[in-house]
């Protein structure tokens, strides 16, 4: 009975590995699944994003009225580029980091939202966060500083959910897979977009890939649009005092609870479409 016991751990502990391949580099929670909320990312990965910005959002959320299905599972991952010049990055820590010059393939499913509403920093108004913006992947040991770029996709304009894979070989061994959202490239101002994500892979070893470092290095030196450094019209955030006060210290609780990671602006954000808005 023991032998047959230890047979069974065993062979529990060694198909995993042959069905995988020893190197293979498990994600958590791959489909984002987790409860629907705005500003909050889904168990299992990191916030990346500026310190006073919201960050990604579970979907699908009547909260921004992005009510796109997910691919698979329950949930999806929804992320922004904003007008004011920030955007969003989540990452996962990886079961052991990346190896140095092994080649892996990596798959996740892509969409654009027709509909994302929101507040916008730039203009004080509620608009449509729905230009196309493309997807960066990296490596890094820090969930806000991605330090080599490892693959992108093209700009993501269609609504409906898409398949892509990518070939990925670090030169470095990273701790962390990040993965970043960014305004298409030659763009010369900041604007509002998103991108959907679900039913990503894990990083699955392969014998041998085709990576272009000139456009990875190309895509990794292109500037980032921004606004001019004198701009920010204080009187344009509208004031706490101006909206519900029972409804902020509601959201207040659950931010102290734990249930919602936001900035100072995102509950701002937040409690401002709850008086005077039009489709509030």
């Amino acid at each position: 009975m023991l032998k047959q016991t230890l047979f069974l751990i065993l062979l529990g502990s060694w198909l995993p590995q042959q069905l995988f391949g020893q190197d293979t580099l498990f994600l958590q929670n791959p489909s984002f699944e987790d409860e629907p909320r705005h500003s909050k990312v889904p168990r299992g990965w990191l916030n990346g994003g500026f310190p006073m910005e919201t960050p990604p959002d579970i979907g699908p959320t009547d909260f921004f009225r992005a009510d796109t299905k997910p691919s698979d599972g329950e949930t999806h991952l929804v992320m922004i580029t904003r007008d004011f010049g920030t955007w969003e990055r989540v990452a996962n820590p990886l079961a052991w980091s990346m190896t140095p010059g092994q080649c892996y393939e990596f798959s996740i499913d892509l969409a654009r939202s027709d509909v994302y509403l929101s507040r916008s920093r730039l203009t004080g108004q509620h608009i449509s966060f729905t230009e196309p913006i493309y997807l960066r992947i990296w490596g890094s040991n820090l969930a806000d500083r991605p330090s080599e770029l490892l693959a992108f996709s093209p700009v993501v304009g269609h609504t409906d959910w898409k398949r892509y894979t990518f070939q990925l070989q670090p030169q470095q061994a990273h701790a962390l897979l990040i993965l970043e959202v960014m305004y298409a490239p030659g763009s010369r101002i900041p604007y509002s977009g998103n991108l959907l994500l679900d039913n990503a892979s894990h990083l699955i070893p392969i014998d041998s890939c085709s990576i272009n470092r000139e456009r990875l290095a190309k895509i990794q030196q292109s500037p980032i649009p921004t606004l001019d450094p004198n701009f920010e019209d204080p009187e344009l955030l509208q004031p706490l005092s101006e909206v519900d006060s029972a409804v902020v210290l509601g959201f207040m609780e659950q931010i102290f609870d734990g249930q919602v990671d936001i900035g100072l602006y995102g509950l701002a954000n937040y409690a401002s479409q709850f008086e005077g808005q039009p489709w509030g």
